[in-house]
């Protein structure tokens, strides 16, 4: 058992927010469209059953002044059926504060 099923429960996937967080914003005008863009992205750490190890990972948030805070996560929504029926990331996905399990 992965020391996040440990601390939190059964879970497939955690995103973690650490000290080491950073916020960014990408910004500039697209080739195909000629309109201007802008996105807000965070770092963070996906921890995964499949892995021993943390994989560092970026997730958009709306406003780069309102990061996530400093802790775990349990990623919901995640996935959705997109184009010609295929698996996809959805954009509805949601990462909700975790609470370390009581024993």
């Amino acid at each position: 058992m992965s020391t996040i099923n440990k601390q939190y429960g059964n879970r497939d996937a955690v995103l973690e927010i650490a000290t080491d967080t950073v916020c960014e914003n990408f910004a500039g005008t697209s080739k195909s469209s000629g309109k201007d863009y802008s996105m807000n992205k965070q770092t963070g750490w996906l921890h995964t059953t499949a892995d021993n190890h943390p994989t560092k990972c970026s997730v958009l948030i709306e406003d780069i002044s309102k990061p996530y805070a400093i802790g775990f996560y349990e990623i919901k929504n995640a996935v959705s059926v997109g184009a010609f029926d295929s698996l996809a990331i959805s954009r509805d996905i949601e990462f909700v504060p975790l609470k370390a399990a009581t024993s």
